[in-house]
């Protein structure tokens, strides 16, 4: 359910996005499925300008965000700041994507970003932000998104073994340095289990103001059956579907 905002009819040329425009972010480890959480977020907005393109042959979700990647490709060149330059590039952006943020009602962006440095740096920059980081919750979750992001990131299509680590059933212990009403921590397992992920899908809705759900657990689902035949029984008793 999306309510109608008139507003997003009208058009002001010259306009662009600032620091104290809302935002939501979506902000993960390398492998952790934070695009198929940034699919599910993407859907409660009208227009963000970013795009759920499907999933691929590697069961990877094809998700650009409001910038296009443009924030991480910063990051992976160590060339992250988020100074006047930055948001000259995201006018561009949004520009050349055919869109404007005076037609948008947030801009969404699903990032690497989630180390407590990179959530302080974000909440000092932009004060209307809505933060969801998507963590890993055990040593098992952990193993199987790295085993992901090395997989799905590789233009290789040697796929690697998988081996399941002694201690998959215990927890990780993440240093809770950062107390802010703005970001909202999900776990990995959470989402992609069926029993906990209405419960989790309301946190995600109370957080970010959403007045009820689009997305049933069938979108997990199609997601879970998509994956390489080497981690499929592993997720799948992550998903509680084994």
């Amino acid at each position: 359910m999306i309510h109608y905002n008139p507003d997003l009819e009208r058009f002001v040329d010259g306009v662009d996005f600032g620091p104290n425009d809302p935002c939501t972010w979506i902000v993960y480890p390398v492998g952790c499925a934070g695009d198929l959480l940034s699919s599910i977020v993407n859907f409660h907005y009208v227009e963000t300008g970013a795009r759920f393109k499907g999933i691929s042959s590697k069961g990877q979700v094809i998700f650009k965000g409001s910038d296009q990647k443009y924030t991480n490709k910063l990051w992976q060149a160590n060339q992250l700041k988020f100074d006047e330059q930055y948001f000259y590039a995201l006018a561009d952006i949004l520009s050349s994507n055919s869109t404007h943020w005076s037609k948008m009602d947030c801009l969404l962006f699903s990032t690497h970003l989630y180390r407590d440095h990179h959530m302080q740096m974000i909440l000092d920059t932009f004060k209307n932000c809505k933060i969801i980081r998507f963590l890993p919750r055990t040593h098992g979750d952990r193993a199987i998104t790295e085993w992901m992001g090395e997989f799905k990131n590789s233009v290789s299509d040697v796929i690697p073994e998988f081996v399941i680590p002694d201690n998959h059933h215990m927890e990780i212990t993440y240093a809770n340095t950062i107390s802010d009403s703005r970001l909202l921590t999900v776990f990995f397992k959470d989402v992609i289990n069926s029993a906990k992920f209405k419960s989790t899908y309301q946190l995600i809705q109370t957080h970010l103001g959403f007045p009820g759900p689009l997305i049933t657990y069938d979108f997990i689902q199609f997601w879970v059956d998509q994956q390489p035949l080497q981690i499929q029984s592993y997720i799948k008793s992550i998903a509680g579907c084994d």
